[in-house]
């Protein structure tokens, strides 16, 4: 079955201009009637497309619409929405210059699996790159450049179903906590030292940085991430007026992400956002131990804090407002910072020091839910 829509000009290499048919083919496995009926439905279709503006609309130029729509409305954060420009990267470096309107069925799944093999990419990731590669045809056909959506016939990659989720054992938490009171107790006693010997040198005052505050808060970033069962960026985004030590309770309500530019790499800017979800806006109550941990600590930090002078001469204070994990120059906490420090697939960490080469920060979450 094909359905005309006129001829067109068309542009050769030679420079030569020719009249071309503008059609649609689709087979259609029925009767004469289930054939004229999908005529009719391609043609209403068509009748709604910017004709004008599809002749030039590649796969590229649709991508970077829906992206400037996406930013716009909001509908996804900054770092949701470079997740989903780092699927399409993918698929735009196969079909980007390709007519919106050429693209079918077979070209999608050939990218598809083009990608998969290549790239070596789970089922999920798979998914997620085809769904955002759906919302962008999705959104051609509400801008009038294409009739279809070219995905909508395609059978989504699976996720999968069976991920790989370690969690410590009774054991071995035991044998982490305790490691971790070793590791704060050195912590505080290396900053101390250190502390003395620039007061004998006469070099303690006036200082913008202070190295070792941000060990210290490391290790009470695990302990509250293990005590709590919540996400890094929350840990490290909690102040001190959302912790109440008398009842032992902290309330989440924020996060703290390092931005990555378009690139995919860090920018080292740091932002707070609210909680991925209203559901995530919760308060979770504190065992006694770490509590009395998160009690020495504050004290502890308030004399870090003070050690500060910014400006050369005026000590920070420690507030409300102050960030529960802090840095050497006692703000917030980068993640770039505690991912460095705890260790990575090529550099040796705490958690190689500690005798946990390999564990995930994300699997104390784990732990925590499964004990």
């Amino acid at each position: 079955m094909q359905v005309s829509f006129g001829y067109e000009n068309v542009v050769g290499k030679d420079g030569k201009v020719s009249r071309r048919q503008r059609r649609v083919q689709r087979t259609v496995y029925g009767s004469l009637a289930d054939a004229r009926a999908e005529a009719q439905r391609i043609a209403k279709q068509y009748e709604q497309t910017d004709v004008t503006v599809a002749k030039e609309m590649t796969f590229a130029k649709a991508c970077d619409a829906w992206e400037a729509s996406m930013r716009v409305s909001g509908k996804a954060s900054p770092n949701a929405l470079r997740g989903y420009l780092t699927n399409l990267g993918h698929m735009r470096a196969l079909i980007g210059d390709r007519a919106i309107t050429q693209i079918t069925k077979q070209d999608i799944e050939e990218a598809l699996a083009t990608i998969k093999e290549a790239r070596g990419l789970g089922g999920t990731t798979m998914h997620k790159l085809f769904g955002v590669t759906k919302r962008v045809f999705a959104y051609a056909v509400d801008s009038g450049w294409v009739g279809r959506n070219p995905c909508d016939r395609v059978e989504s990659p699976r996720i999968n179903q069976h991920v790989d989720r370690h969690s410590l054992t009774e054991e071995e938490y035991r044998r982490f906590a305790r490691e971790l009171d070793r590791a704060e107790s050195d912590a505080i006693e290396d900053y101390d030292a250190k502390e003395r010997r620039l007061i004998a040198w006469g070099a303690s005052q006036g200082r913008s940085v202070s190295f070792g505050i941000s060990d210290v808060s490391c290790i009470m970033a695990l302990r509250l991430e293990l005590a709590t069962g919540m996400r890094r960026s929350e840990v490290l985004g909690l102040t001190w007026d959302a912790v109440d030590l008398d009842s032992g309770v902290v309330t989440v309500r924020q996060a703290l992400i390092e931005e990555k530019g378009g690139n995919g790499n860090l920018t080292n800017t740091l932002s707070l956002r609210e909680t991925k979800s209203q559901a995530g806006v919760r308060q979770i109550s504190l065992d006694g131990a770490t509590v009395s941990h998160l009690v020495r600590w504050k004290s502890v930090q308030e004399s870090m804090l003070a050690n500060l002078m910014p400006d050369g001469c005026t000590p920070l204070r420690q507030t409300s407002d102050t960030p529960v994990c802090i840095g050497d120059k006692g703000s917030w906490l980068a993640p770039a910072r505690i991912t460095h420090w705890w260790g990575t697939k090529n550099r040796r960490g705490f958690r190689d020091e500690i005798g946990f080469p390999g564990l995930l920060m994300h699997e104390l979450r784990h732990t925590q839910a499964t004990l």
